[in-house]
C-alpha cells in the first residue's frame, strides 16, 4: 500500500495539479504493479467528481481516494460516509494528515525567513524538507511497527470487548453481529452508489 497527500493548491488548479501528480505517482507504481494507490485530499469528492465528468474514470479504479480524518467532519454526511477514511478499505489506521504535519513542522521557519532573500528563503526551506524527509525515512521502520503494534493492540481489545458484550447479552450471538454488520456494509454501499449518482 503507498498512501499519499496531496497538497492544497489554488482555487482555480485545484483539479488539475493533483491529477497531474496521481498520473505521475501512477506512472512510477508501473514497474510495482502489485502496489495500491491510498489518496487522501481535502477535497476528495470534488476529484472524483472531475475526473468522472472528464471521462477519466479508469485512472479512478487504480487508485483509491479518501478524505483525510480531520477534514472528513467539514463535508456532508453523505460525503462522510462515501469517501470518509474510516469508512475505506485498506486505509487500515492512517489519518491522511501528513501534510498537515508538514505545514505545522514549517511554521516554525516562517518568522526566521520572512527577512531573508528569495534565495535564502529557498536554500533554509530546502534545507529543512531534505531533513524532514530523511528524518521520515529513517524513522519509517520503527513507525511502522509501532503502528503495527498498536493496530494489532487495538483488534485485540476490540475483540475482547466484544466479546464481553456478547456474553453479557445472551440473546445476541456472533451470527446476529456478522449479519447487522453484513447490512450496515451492503446499505453504505447503496448509500455511495445513490450519493454519487445524486451528486454527480
Amino acid at each position: 500500500m503507498v498512501s499519499i497527500c496531496l497538497a492544497e493548491f489554488s482555487f482555480c488548479s485545484r483539479i488539475a495539479y493533483p491529477v497531474l501528480l496521481i498520473k505521475e505517482h501512477l506512472e512510477s507504481l508501473l514497474l510495482q504493479p502489485d502496489l495500491k494507490l491510498h489518496i487522501s485530499y481535502d477535497i476528495a469528492c470534488i476529484l472524483k467528481r472531475h475526473l468522472e465528468s472528464s471521462k477519466q474514470e479508469s485512472l479512478l479504479e487504480k487508485f483509491s481516494l479518501a478524505l483525510p480524518a480531520f477534514h472528513t467532519y467539514a463535508h456532508r454526511p453523505s460525503c462522510q460516509i462515501a469517501l470518509g477514511a474510516k469508512y475505506c478499505n485498506q486505509n487500515g489506521m492512517t489519518d491522511g494528515e501528513q501534510c498537515e504535519r508538514l505545514w505545522s513542522y514549517l511554521r516554525c521557519f516562517s518568522s526566521i525567513t520572512k527577512e531573508m532573500s528569495a534565495a535564502n528563503r529557498k536554500d533554509l526551506l530546502t534545507d529543512a524538507l531534505y531533513y524532514y524527509g530523511t528524518k521520515k525515512i529513517e524513522k519509517m521502520p520503527m513507525l511502522l511497527c509501532k503502528r503495527l503494534a498498536k493496530a494489532q493492540k487495538q483488534a485485540a481489545e476490540s475483540e475482547e470487548h466484544l466479546k464481553k458484550l456478547l456474553d453479557s447479552i445472551p440473546i445476541l450471538g456472533r451470527c446476529y453481529i456478522h449479519r447487522w454488520l453484513c447490512s450496515v456494509i451492503y446499505l453504505t454501499s447503496i448509500y455511495r452508489i445513490i450519493w454519487f449518482r445524486k451528486r454527480y
